[in-house]
């Protein structure tokens, strides 16, 4: 559960959001609405004016971004010198070593290439898949995804089985958008 009530002003802009939810939550507007700097208080990279910002209950307001349990995915989100299937395991909490299958099915939900190649040498759509599958394998309590979906070529398909894999593991998602018709799917 997310839940927040902030305010933030730069210069002319007031960000004004109040509102409480859980599960899967697509948030659309223009260029400029505040998208991103909504997300980014959530994340903690910004802090808010006025208000809090609570996740399943706890206020992570005044918190570092590390003790958040969130992650936030951007389309310039990865690390460009590790290779696939390491940059996935990046954050992995578990003390499990064989996690080799799990990498694999989370590639083949995702539809990440199945070579284990360095990450700046995919296409920005592939490195966005490969940076939400690094963000699933930390186990995150929230994942918080700005404009980096419209980057993805088979968008729909991905999304529901983005959608589908976050519900099995209990993460709440937020995510932007330009796109009316992706909300539809939250």
């Amino acid at each position: 559960m997310i839940e927040v009530n902030v305010e933030k002003r730069f210069e002319n802009f007031l960000l004004r959001s109040s509102f409480s939810t859980s599960g899967i939550t697509g948030i659309t507007g223009k260029n400029g609405s505040g998208k991103t700097t909504l997300l980014s208080i959530i994340a903690g990279i910004i802090k808010p004016d006025t208000g809090y910002v609570k996740i399943n209950g706890k206020d992570v307001t005044n918190l570092p971004i590390e003790k958040r349990k969130t992650v936030i995915i951007t389309p310039n989100t990865y690390l460009p010198h590790m290779k696939i299937n390491k940059h996935i395991i990046w954050g992995f909490k578990s003390k499990n070593t064989e996690i080799s299958n799990e990498i694999k099915r989370i590639k083949e939900i995702l539809n990440i290439d199945p070579d284990n190649k360095k990450v700046s040498l995919l296409s920005l759509g592939m490195r966005i898949r490969v940076s939400i599958a690094t963000a699933l394998f930390s186990h995150p309590e929230v994942i918080l995804i700005d404009e980096a979906l419209s980057h993805i070529s088979d968008r729909q398909q991905f999304m529901k089985n983005l959608f589908n894999e976050i519900s099995k593991m209990k993460i709440d998602l937020i995510f932007t958008t330009q796109y009316n018709e992706d909300c539809i799917l939250a």
